[in-house]
């Protein structure tokens, strides 16, 4: 399986929930994780590989990232999207223990973020046109493809081989000397993501509640 690199997701500043030294309302902040993870498995499969938030002194924002083993249409991924947003604003804003804690009541989808990474059946990332991310930055739903280009690989420069890292000129040629090595290398497959479009979260929810119209009148035929 090819390792998932690259996943913006955490606009918002990241930060593990770690509950033996923190404030009590990250308690309650994994509580609302934990039965969001949850239902979006049960509902959708979803197996989650990360969350945060920004919470220094209260609950500015959390977030959740998911992958899933599915390879959705444009508008698949932004019904999806946007009942995932929902659903996570419904929790939050309905755990009458946290709401002290939030910068703002009712918390607002600029607050939230959720990031679903689109994956097939070998782990490996949809290519050809295909939304591959979704996610959520300042209220705002990005959709991603991916592609792979021929680059050249990334080699790091040792300085711990530079015997002083603090002298300019001495590192200057170590810079040098790696650059001279990528050179001779071959170029290799590099998988990046590509932006598709980008909505806000209002124009998201107009788009799916239109398309939930549009079907329940075509059922009616």
């Amino acid at each position: 399986m090819k390792k998932f690199v690259k996943i913006l997701f955490l606009v918002l500043i990241s930060m593990k929930l770690d509950l033996s030294a923190s404030p009590e309302y990250l308690k309650y902040v994994t509580e609302i994780v934990n039965e969001f993870e949850e239902e979006m498995k049960k509902k959708y499969g979803f197996r989650c590989t990360s969350s945060g938030g920004a919470m220094p002194h209260d609950v500015e924002g959390i977030s959740v990232g998911f992958h899933i083993r599915k390879r959705p249409t444009l508008d698949e991924a932004r019904k999806v999207e946007v009942t995932a947003i929902q659903k996570l604003l419904y929790l939050i804003n309905n755990h009458k223990k946290i709401r002290p804690f939030l910068r703002e009541y009712p918390f607002k989808s600029d607050r939230v973020g959720v990031s679903i990474t689109y994956i097939d059946n070998k782990g490996d990332y949809h290519f050809k046109g295909a939304v591959t991310r979704t996610f959520t930055a300042r209220g705002r739903i990005f959709y991603d493809g991916a592609e792979i280009r021929m680059e050249k690989p990334l080699l790091s420069v040792d300085y711990l081989k530079i015997k002083d890292p603090q002298d300019p000129e001495q590192c200057r040629r170590a810079i040098e000397e790696r650059d001279k090595k990528v050179e001779k290398l071959p170029l290799v497959p590099q998988e990046y993501f590509v932006p598709i479009l980008d909505e806000s979260f209002e124009e998201a929810l107009k788009k799916v509640q239109e398309n939930n119209r549009a079907k329940k009148g075509n059922n009616t035929l």
